[in-house]
């Protein structure tokens, strides 16, 4: 018997087969929870991290969210345009922009947090605590694999 995966049944497979199974399980729990005129796929990162805490730079959101700053600037965007955060310029160093959550974002707060938890119930439904967490921190490996990479060749093509 042949022991070496399929293509189908290789890792980056799995991630993708993961990914648009995790999209349609957000699609149908923020349709039950009347969220999804309100709130995408996608918004959550920001959401969340201002929940945590409300008004942080551009520069920490990416910190926070360990993602380039033009990427969150693109998230903000999409979330701003959604009615649920505004920017502001910084008081304290005008280069820097802090992104708030608008009254309606707040208005929401206690329904995303409850659909988090439904989510986390759901991924973990078929897991132990361990095996959960054992997941989890691949899961961060494997993104911060590609993130090193992802850098990598942007440095490369700078350097051409």
């Amino acid at each position: 018997m042949n022991d070496v995966p399929s293509r189908l049944e290789q890792l980056g497979f799995q991630l993708g087969r993961a990914w648009y199974a995790y999209l349609g399980l957000l699609d149908r729990l923020l349709a039950e929870s009347n969220l999804g005129d309100d709130v995408q796929p996608g918004m959550g990162n920001v959401l969340f991290a201002l929940f945590e805490q409300d008004g942080q730079t551009m520069g920490s959101l990416a910190r926070r969210l360990r993602l380039s700053k033009s990427a969150v600037t693109r998230l903000v965007r999409r979330v701003g345009k959604a009615g649920l955060v505004e920017t502001t310029a910084d008081t304290q160093d005008r280069r820097s922009t802090r992104v708030h959550l608008t009254p309606r974002a707040e208005t929401l707060r206690e329904r995303c947090l409850a659909l988090a938890d439904r989510v986390q119930q759901t991924l973990c439904d078929d897991l132990d605590d361990d095996e959960a967490a054992s997941l989890t921190k691949l899961l961060e490996r494997v993104t911060e694999t590609i993130r090193r990479h992802s850098q990598q060749a942007d440095e490369r093509r700078q350097l051409t």
